[in-house]
């Protein structure tokens, strides 16, 4: 987990090679990454880093105790927190990320550009709904108030925290002002669904997004796929390793032609409305995971597609069945409406986050989508079939 076994990163890398040279780490960082930008590799190659006792030059030696620890993912002055269910024979509120480490090391250790969606199939629960719960919060606070075992540092990294929601609360005290030698990590690819009493009392590190020729060359280099492929593949990532990964490998969903089923029935809703509760039922049967991505699905399309009405075609990320779906939208849907279409799947996105009730915010936002259709420069249009 060298800083030099990941794609670009300069300036990233630059600021936290100079805070452990000049021994001015802050004592809480959040890594605020756009998905599959890489920022839990970025933290653990930061972490090794900082606990080598040999550092050689901008990079850790990599053979000393402490860094074979951090490569393992084992070294006890590391302390992981992340999105979990249920634990096998424990209540839900007892259950932490302390049950589920050996698959979190496996997850890692395999592919560290990993998702949500990801990390819940690796857990055999796609049609479960992580969260960081109250016991995962306490036993942060009583783990950092222990004494390190062999660095000087005691390290808590928090990966989509996001999830503590509330429960985050919990933590404001301890990120504020911790034990001396202690540092706190929170990574989130969704900063505005952290708390913002969270954020005041961190230093923010922006993760860049990867360059199309950073991802084709990690493909190739990790044989995932071959450099026609990953050609590809990079360009239709947009930066998102994660995607990349997963799209050569042939494990991602396009939900294209499901999205523009979605807009005809609520573009109908006023002569059919019985066809979107039905549609709203069956998409409340997915599981939340999938939930989610649909409407992240949904919000990435979107910005593709503002390129394409802007007369962008040529450059546009998306695959041959999201562009027929591009041009079916044309004659309906225009720049104002994609900039409402994308505020109200942004607040929806937000919404179930917070597990709120998924049929409710889907009727919601589905008639308000109705209206953004039929507003008056649609009157006398209607979506290809």
């Amino acid at each position: 987990m060298r800083f030099d076994e990941i794609p670009g990163k300069l300036n990233e890398k630059s600021y936290l090679i100079d805070r452990v040279k000049d021994g001015n780490v802050p004592h809480a960082l959040i890594f605020k990454e756009e998905e599959g930008s890489g920022a839990l590799l970025l933290v653990l190659s930061f972490v090794q880093f900082l606990f080598c006792n040999n550092r050689q030059g901008e990079n850790p030696c990599n053979e000393c105790s402490s860094c074979t620890k951090v490569k393992k993912l084992i070294h006890p002055d590391i302390h992981f927190a992340f999105p979990v269910i249920k634990a096998e024979k424990k209540k839900r509120e007892d259950t932490t990320s302390a049950d589920f480490l050996e698959p979190w090391r496996t997850q890692i250790l395999e592919n560290p550009f990993f998702n949500l969606k990801t990390w819940m199939r690796r857990l055999d629960a796609i049609d479960k709904s992580p969260d960081i719960n109250v016991t995962e919060c306490n036993n942060i606070m009583k783990t950092l108030g222990l004494k390190s075992f062999e660095s000087p540092y005691k390290v808590q990294i928090i990966w989509q925290a996001e999830f503590l929601g509330k429960n985050g609360n919990r933590l404001l005290k301890l990120i504020e002002e911790p034990p001396e030698q202690t540092i706190i990590i929170l990574i989130t690819s969704k900063i505005e669904s952290v708390l913002n009493t969270i954020l005041s009392r961190c230093q923010r590190v922006n993760v860049s997004q990867f360059e199309d020729r950073e991802i084709r060359e990690y493909l190739v280099e990790k044989e995932y796929c071959n450099e026609e492929i990953a050609e590809e593949v990079s360009f239709l990532s947009n930066g998102n390793m994660a995607k990349a990964i997963e799209l050569s490998t042939g494990n991602i969903q396009d939900y294209s032609e499901q999205m523009l089923q979605w807009f005809r029935i609520c573009y109908q809703f006023g002569s059919k409305p019985t066809a979107l509760i039905q549609w709203i039922d069956q998409f409340s049967r997915f599981s939340k995971t999938e939930q989610r991505s649909f409407i992240e699905y949904s919000l990435n399309f979107f910005r593709e597609y503002l390129s394409f009405i802007n007369g962008g075609s040529n450059n546009l990320r998306l695959n041959s069945s999201e562009k027929e779906t591009a041009q079916k939208m044309t004659k309906i849907i225009d720049f104002e409406r994609v900039v409402h279409l994308q505020q109200l799947f942004t607040q929806l996105l937000s919404h179930l986050l917070r597990n709120a009730n998924v049929k409710i915010a889907m009727m919601d936002v589905s008639i308000k989508v109705h209206k953004v259709l039929v507003g008056k420069k649609a009157e006398n249009s209607s979506l290809i079939y």
